[in-house]
């Protein structure tokens, strides 16, 4: 009977020290700090930004995975450690982001938005800042869009006989579509779509085929 009493103790001590060593660990962003908020110009908010936004992501796409650890985690804990590990984390990157947004306004900075984190239009917001999308037209001439974290589009469009530039602003709006409006291209007006990530990769309905890549591939 006393063998059998210690080795439960022993049992549930190892199933512990496992849960707590399979809790999934993250990164934190620490709040934005009074020298910083001294310090910081316009372009470094900006790349500040782009830092939270990648962070933010990045999270997200982490806990969209499952792995060895998350399943020992759950065994361990149910996935409660999990849980509030990646949330506090992916709340630090948001603090910190709608901070960098409250200093950018504050600074008048352009493309400045007292816009915040989260909610469903913001996550399509963060998947789509930084990325560029390419595509081909329904008359075979390829397109290439940057979306810069500010809310400026950049995009060229090319065929064998010349490429054209053109530069406008981008959105996503409350019921989660992008719209893109360029100063030129399709007279000025604005064009929106319905986005949605799956398996880590951005889409959207209509426009045919097209990908997105990560960052300003193009130098746009």
């Amino acid at each position: 009977m006393r063998a059998n009493f210690f080795n439960l103790i022993i049992v549930g001590t190892v199933a512990l020290s496992i849960g707590a060593c399979a809790t999934q660990r993250y990164g934190r962003m620490t709040p934005l700090s009074p020298g910083e908020r001294a310090a910081y110009d316009c372009d470094d908010i900006a790349l500040e930004i782009e830092k939270a936004n990648f962070f933010i992501e990045d999270i997200r796409q982490q806990r969209s995975k499952t792995t060895g650890a998350h399943v020992l985690g759950a065994l361990g804990d149910f996935g409660i450690g999990n849980v509030m590990e990646g949330d506090a984390a992916e709340q630090s990157g948001i603090d910190r982001l709608n901070q960098l947004k409250a200093l950018e306004v504050e600074r008048g900075c352009k493309g400045g938005s007292t816009a915040t984190v989260p909610g469903a239009a913001s996550e399509r917001r963060y998947l789509v800042s930084n990325k560029t999308w390419y595509g081909t037209n329904d008359r075979g001439r390829k397109w290439v869009v940057y979306f810069d974290p500010s809310g400026e589009v950049r995009a060229k469009s090319s065929s064998t006989s010349r490429t054209q530039r053109d530069n406008g602003t981008w959105e996503v709006t409350a019921d989660e579509r992008l719209c893109v409006q360029f100063n030129v291209w399709r007279d000025g007006k604005k064009r929106c779509w319905q986005i949605y990530s799956q398996n880590g990769q951005l889409n959207q309905v209509g426009d045919g085929d097209s990908n997105w890549k990560s960052g300003n591939a193009e130098n746009l």
